[in-house]
């Protein structure tokens, strides 16, 4: 079972004991609100980097400004890969040892992409709505004991998360620090990880 935009909606309108709607194309004072509180809380939950949203890219420098621009659903770079050499700035990539933002070629980059809610796995739906919730109640209801209530189903849904996070990862102790990078040089022979970054 999945987690629909109208289901989000819906939910915060049943916190005020408004009736569910039928669609968001509905003319509703709160329509707009929840929506956008929507996007808002999907970016700032998926900026964190999670086992489904972070990825290796292979970037190409534009032909003629030599400049990489960053994908549309570009969040962050991922900071586990390590890759110090280089920066975000703006929706253009900079090359941090140079000093320039010119390439003269592709680079493979981990990133933190940003997802549509419809496309995320069910637990980082429901974090997400969870997150939409609290804001929601906070906006609009003035009843400590519910916003009380809220907050800790958003504590609930986001240890599920994490823990589905370091299930899908392995990020625990034995994956960081000096035991990690051994590790990661018996998985990794010469130091290089699959997709040709090296591990350091």
């Amino acid at each position: 079972m999945f987690i629909t935009s109208l289901d989000v909606v819906n939910t915060c309108l049943a916190t005020l004991g408004e009736v569910p709607l039928n669609s968001l194309d509905t003319d509703h004072p709160y329509v707009s609100a929840a929506t956008k509180l929507l996007q808002q809380a999907n970016a700032r939950v998926q900026a964190r980097g999670w086992w489904f949203n972070k990825e290796i890219v292979t970037l190409q420098p534009d032909t003629e400004s030599a400049e990489i621009t960053l994908p549309p659903d570009f969040l962050s770079l991922d900071t586990d890969s390590a890759q110090l050499q280089y920066a975000a700035r703006g929706r253009r990539l900079y090359d941090l040892s140079a000093g320039s933002y010119r390439f003269t070629d592709s680079v493979d980059l981990a990133i933190v992409r940003l997802l549509k809610f419809e496309d995320l796995p069910y637990l980082a739906q429901d974090l997400v709505q969870s997150a939409v919730i609290v804001r929601f109640v906070e906006s609009y209801d003035a009843d400590e004991s519910r916003i009380k209530q809220v907050r800790a189903d958003y504590a609930l849904a986001e240890r599920a998360c994490n823990t589905e996070h370091i299930r899908n990862s392995n990020s625990n102790l034995l994956g960081q620090g000096a035991a990690g990078y051994r590790r990661a040089k018996l998985r990794y022979p010469g130091g290089f990880h699959q997709s040709g970054l090296r591990v350091r």
